[in-house]
């Protein structure tokens, strides 16, 4: 949480964190152990475990008999597919023999199924009210008949980025080397009704919405012919309504957005490709920045105005950029000139009482501030230009104005 959040990603993790989380609606198997009854309240438990050979040889080695395995047929742990199980991939019922029952009610009637392992930076969940049966890798949650449209939008939301942003903020199993969302993490995602938001018919239409995709991709997906972009092209429409649900704004979707294309990817670097965090940066990269940095800045200006950006030098380690207070009549948009940078260096350090440090590699950022320019110099790897970099900049630079004692006057909070 610390390596990854700045104030933004913070303020965005504790608008999260206020609304009832999952465990308000759902109770734990291991610790409620109810019986099967119409009136059965939302429940989680895992799958069942199975014997094996070898330990049933020995004699200390505990069984148990399980009709409901017996019963149904079983769905491979390698089979699950989010959103709807591929009932095709069914086998046969298990042995009745087991070494742990698990939670038996999960094997028939309308549930949601999620994998404790995560897969392509998304937890994995799916819908179901087909009746079979599954091991511990996979836990259910039990639903009554009336909530079955409550269910399906919960089933969506969690195959969201947005969910697995707040658990990968939240856990550190996620960033292992087999993410794992362990039960009562699972537990602590927020999972608010309609009517506990501030915009409660937006939330209801988008619940209404999520529950209706989930229809849809039952159908879609079990089609005898499933196009290869169906599974991507459903998964986006529910990040969108997910993030309609919980009525993020533009910047907040961004951060989210950027956690799945630079950071989640990086923090399991892949030993034949460099982590993207890591990476130079690219003109389009810094465009985007600047876009952002300026929006963040200018939102607290005095009308008329504005912030133009260039980088004005940069090498394979470093970026020089230079920030100018004008009047919107003046104003350019993002562009790059071509200086060296230890000519670029020598003319921020001029504007110094006091020479630049010996090694800029290890700052991070370094803000010099000199009538109205600023001078950035920030290294040349992706996690520094990132737009959720840019809007914590703006943040940081905003500080630094409201503290200066009316030093930048042009500039207001």
């Amino acid at each position: 949480k610390r390596l990854w959040m700045k104030g933004p990603e913070d303020k965005l993790f504790r608008y999260l964190k206020r609304f009832a989380p999952l465990r308000d609606t759902v109770a734990q198997f291991r610790y409620a152990r109810r019986s099967a009854s119409a009136d059965l309240p939302w429940t989680i438990g895992q799958g069942f475990k199975p014997a094996t050979r070898q330990a049933l040889r020995g004699d200390d080695y505990q069984t148990t008999a399980s009709k409901a395995v017996a019963d149904v047929p079983f769905l491979p742990s390698g089979a699950f597919r989010v959103l709807s199980p591929d009932l095709q991939a069914l086998t046969a019922p298990r042995p009745e023999v087991v070494h742990r029952r698990g939670f038996e009610l999960g094997f028939t009637g309308p549930r949601i199924l999620v994998t404790q392992g995560a897969g392509a930076n998304r937890l994995r969940a799916a819908y179901t009210e087909a009746p079979f049966s599954f091991q511990h890798a996979i836990q259910a949650i039990v639903v009554p008949e009336s909530d079955k449209r409550r269910a399906k939008a919960l089933a969506a939301m969690l195959n969201s980025k947005l969910m697995y942003w707040f658990a990968f903020h939240s856990s550190a199993s996620l960033g292992s080397e087999r993410p794992i969302v362990h039960q009562d993490q699972l537990l602590d995602l927020p999972f608010p009704k309609p009517t506990e938001m501030e915009e409660r018919q937006r939330a209801e239409t988008a619940a209404d919405q999520l529950a209706a995709l989930m229809d849809e991709a039952e159908e879609r997906l079990g089609a005898t012919i499933c196009p290869p972009d169906l599974m991507p092209e459903l998964l986006d429409r529910i990040d969108a309504l997910v993030y309609d649900y919980f009525a993020l704004s533009d910047l907040e979707i961004l951060l989210v957005e950027d956690t799945f294309a630079y950071v989640a990817p990086s923090v399991q670097p892949n030993p034949s490709s460099s982590p993207p965090i890591w990476r130079q940066t690219t003109p389009s990269d810094r465009d985007a920045y600047a876009t952002v940095l300026a929006d963040g800045l200018e939102a607290w200006m005095e009308p008329g105005r504005r912030v133009s950006i260039s980088l004005i030098a940069r090498d394979e380690d470093l970026v020089v950029a230079k920030l100018h207070l004008c009047a919107a009549t003046d104003w350019t948009g993002y562009s790059e000139q071509s200086l060296a940078l230890g000519e670029a260096l020598a003319r921020v350090s001029r504007t110094m009482d006091r020479t630049l440090p010996g090694n800029l590699h290890q700052l991070g950022n370094l803000g010099v501030y000199t009538g109205q320019d600023l001078y950035l110099v920030k290294p040349n790897r992706m996690r520094f230009w990132t737009r959720s970099a840019a809007r914590a900049d703006a943040e940081d630079i905003l500080d630094d104005v409201w503290s200066a004692e009316g030093k930048t006057a042009d500039v207001e909070g």
